[in-house]
C-alpha cells in the first residue's frame, strides 16, 4: 500500500468534496493532477474522508496504546432529491444543527427517532447544504496551508 503525503492526502479530500463525494471523479482529478495511472483506491479515499472529518487533520493521528472509547456512534444516511438521488452522510456541523431539530418533540423510540430524522432532512433547504459543501472546501484548503495539521483557531459555519 502505498504511503500518501499530507500535501497528497489534503488534495484527495479536496477532489472529494469538490467532485460532490464521488469516489471515481476524485480518482480522475488525482491522476489527472499529479500526472500520475494510479490513484487511490475507494478504502483510501474513505478512510481519509473519515479521519478529515473526525479530527479536521489529515496527518497521522498519535499512537496512544489505550483501546477506543464505548462512545455509541449513530450513522444516518438520507437521500436528499435535488434533480438527482444524493445519498449523504450526516456528521460534522450539519448534525449538530439537524440533532437541535429532531430532538425537538422527544422521541421516546428508534422509530420515531427515525422518523423525526427522515422528516428534519426532507426539509432541508439546498441553500444549507451548499454552506456546508462550502465549509467543508474551506476546511479543506486550510488543512493543505497547514500541511495537514489540525485546524486552530477555525470558527465552524452553519
Amino acid at each position: 500500500m502505498e504511503k500518501f503525503n499530507t500535501e497528497q492526502r489534503t488534495k484527495i479530500i479536496e477532489f472529494y468534496f469538490e467532485n460532490q463525494h464521488s469516489i471515481i471523479l476524485t480518482q480522475r482529478a488525482y491522476r489527472r493532477h499529479y500526472n500520475v495511472r494510479q490513484a487511490p483506491n475507494q478504502t483510501t479515499i474513505n478512510r481519509l474522508v473519515k479521519r478529515f472529518r473526525q479530527h479536521g487533520s489529515v496527518s497521522d493521528l498519535p499512537r496512544t496504546g489505550r483501546p477506543l472509547g464505548l462512545g455509541v456512534r449513530v450513522r444516518v444516511r438520507v437521500r436528499v432529491r435535488v434533480r438527482v438521488r444524493v445519498r449523504v452522510r450526516v456528521r460534522g456541523p450539519l448534525w449538530g444543527y439537524l440533532k437541535e431539530r429532531v430532538y425537538v418533540n422527544k422521541p421516546r423510540t428508534i422509530p420515531e427517532l427515525k422518523d423525526n430524522i427522515r422528516r428534519e432532512i426532507q426539509e432541508l433547504e439546498p441553500v444549507i447544504l451548499r454552506k456546508v459543501m462550502e465549509n467543508a472546501l474551506t476546511r479543506a484548503r486550510i488543512c493543505e496551508a497547514e500541511n495537514g495539521g489540525h485546524l486552530k483557531d477555525i470558527i465552524f459555519k452553519n
